[in-house]
């Protein structure tokens, strides 16, 4: 489990870094939104943080997402669709999806209650821990074909490409997190 963790970390932080590097696709508000999605995933990932519940981070995640649409709708060339922007507020609204679970399955609206990583199996039964490892594959499949599709149909600057992939590999770290406790 730590090992996901430290994928997660690292492959969000790179996904900032090259937000920042390349602002081309994501602007100004870019890297903001990236850096929300981190400190969201550390917050409720990491044992001994949540200083922020895991409801807040979701509703701040999925605000970020759709002012980077909207701002992304403002930019576009008339005729042109913004896929690589319209791409980056789905993964915000997965990483909202992915926070909420992980923080509302285990419990943990205080500094001082379990990991997030073990809530799911434990918190809910076997229908509902089944349930929600299917939504949370169902989201973070979808969002990567799209990732994938938008890549390959698009071709943007590498920079975009690396920060696309980055995110996606966060997001199934986090995912991961999710559904290994819940599997076992």
């Amino acid at each position: 489990m730590n090992a996901l963790v430290v994928v997660m970390i690292v492959a969000a932080t790179a996904s900032v870094v090259l937000s920042i590097v390349g602002r081309g696709h994501g602007g100004r508000i870019g890297p903001v939104f990236e850096g929300v999605m981190l400190l969201a995933m550390v917050d409720v990932h990491v044992p001994g943080l949540a200083v922020v519940p895991a409801p807040l981070w979701s509703v701040l995640l999925t605000a970020c997402a759709i002012g980077g649409a909207f701002a992304g709708r403002l930019r576009a060339v008339p005729g042109a669709r913004p896929a690589i922007v319209l791409r980056h507020s789905a993964g915000l609204l997965v990483a909202a999806l992915l926070v909420l679970v992980a923080g509302t399955t285990s419990g943990r609206d205080s500094a001082l209650a379990a990991p997030a990583a073990s809530g799911i199996a434990h918190a809910h039964g076997a229908l509902s821990s089944s349930f929600l490892v299917a939504l949370v594959a169902v989201a973070v499949t979808g969002y990567a074909i799209g990732v994938v599709a938008v890549v390959l149909h698009r071709r943007p600057a590498r920079v975009e490409t690396a920060r696309c992939f980055s995110s996606l590999l966060g997001l199934v770290a986090m995912a991961g997190m999710l559904a290994v406790p819940a599997l076992q």
